[in-house]
């Protein structure tokens, strides 16, 4: 009996759920059915917290690239990942030290050709090519001109130019 009730109530949730332009608050009905399966069975009242859950959700999900909080954007692996010598970047030929961290590149004629582009969806400092230090031009995400780095990433003088380290 009990089996069939949650069955009952089951449906009605999803079937408030399914049809957006039924409820489009959100809230659960106040309407007989409602109020019969929250004095039924108090699984009734989890399914409402579990819409208001979801509902509550959605905003939050929404805003977390808009807190402000620090979100770390260099990638893990591959180019502009951070290294502390050229065996921690696989598939690339060196480790570029600058202001005391260090990031995985590889040689560099052509940005657009040899280099990734910028890991971040927010951040604005372009891929370029830059002298490691040691004459040899390398990949990196210039900020030379108060372009901005990744999150997770500084910027920091390489040489003569700024890059995001």
């Amino acid at each position: 009996m009990a089996l069939a009730g949650c069955t009952v109530e089951g449906t009605d949730v999803a079937t408030t759920f399914a049809d957006p332009t039924a409820n489009p608050s959100g809230t659960p009905p106040t309407s007989q059915g409602g109020s019969e399966a929250e004095a039924t069975d108090g699984s009734a009242g989890s399914a409402g917290s579990a819409e208001s859950g979801a509902t509550s959700m959605t905003p939050a999900t929404s805003s977390e690239g808009s807190t402000g909080a620090p979100v770390n954007e260099q990638p893990e692996n591959g180019m502009y990942s951070e290294c502390m010598n050229a065996g921690d970047c696989i598939g690339l030929t060196t480790c570029v030290i600058a202001g005391g961290t260090g990031f995985c590149s590889s040689g560099c004629s052509n940005p657009i050709a040899d280099c990734d582009p910028n890991p971040s969806a927010t951040a604005t400092a372009p891929a370029a090519c830059v002298d490691n230090g040691a004459g040899l031009q390398v990949c990196a995400l210039s900020c030379a001109s108060g372009q901005t780095c990744p999150g997770g990433m500084d910027c920091v003088a390489l040489g003569a130019t700024m890059v995001c380290a």
